[in-house]
């Protein structure tokens, strides 16, 4: 079996803590995720929380509205 990695709750760079403000509660543990991720590959964290939150967003609407299917 492979080792599981377990990342802190804690954002790799403390200026994306504002960032996060903008990202509802339910998806900042996730957020958090993506950016470490993000950070541990050499790509740019708030990149990919924004990202995600946006991927967040549309799913969301798409599953409330059936829109933008």
């Amino acid at each position: 079996m492979g080792e599981m990695t377990i990342f802190s709750t804690q954002l790799p760079s403390a200026d994306l803590e504002p960032k996060l403000a903008f990202i509802p509660l339910a998806d900042q543990e996730d957020a958090i995720q993506e950016a470490w991720l993000a950070h541990l590959e050499g790509r740019d964290p708030e990149s990919a929380m924004n990202t995600f939150a946006v991927r967040e967003r549309r799913h969301r609407l798409r599953e409330q509205t059936g829109i933008l299917s």
